[in-house]
């Protein structure tokens, strides 16, 4: 008999033991359970806020809360930063197109350099027989007024 309440006693005991352990536990979830409504419960009311909110946006209704017409400029607030955004994707879009279609008029006048520098040989031969021609015809022009100046120095002297 005296192992059999020494046994229930230590069954008693830990059923014990076990039964705080478990009342913790439930009161753990019991904290989690209400901050989790809790949260729930805010979310909805801020949901709520801003469909009032809005309706109130759209009537220009004058009796706003304080909270009300922060929320309402928030939204008006992210609502132009999500305009500004589209813009500036816009002109960046629009800023590649034209740098896409400079690249080809680039390309394009590469090939045309590319093009005339194959017959360039040619015309840098042309070119250098002008030249050539030009130094000449200078060269006899002065030759020419040279011979003449001479003359006429001569003819003044004698």
């Amino acid at each position: 008999m005296g192992r059999y309440l020494a046994s229930s006693s230590n069954t008693s005991l830990s059923q014990s033991h076990a039964l705080e352990r478990h009342q913790e536990i439930l009161s753990d979830y019991i904290q989690e359970f209400r901050k989790s409504k809790a949260t729930v419960r805010n979310w909805l009311e801020k949901m709520d806020l801003l469909e009032n909110s809005h309706r109130n946006s759209v009537s220009q209704s004058p009796h706003l809360s304080s909270q009300e017409e922060f929320l309402l400029k928030e939204r008006n607030s992210v609502s132009n930063s999500e305009r500004g955004a589209d813009l500036a994707i816009n002109q960046g879009l629009a800023v590649r197109e034209d740098l896409a279609r400079q690249r080809q008029i680039f390309a394009s006048m590469v090939s045309r350099m590319e093009h005339v520098s194959e017959r360039l040989p040619r015309l840098n031969r042309l070119i250098g027989q002008i030249r050539r021609r030009k130094r000449r015809d200078l060269i006899v022009l002065c030759s020419v007024v040279a011979l003449f100046m001479l003359f006429t120095l001569l003819w003044r002297v004698f």
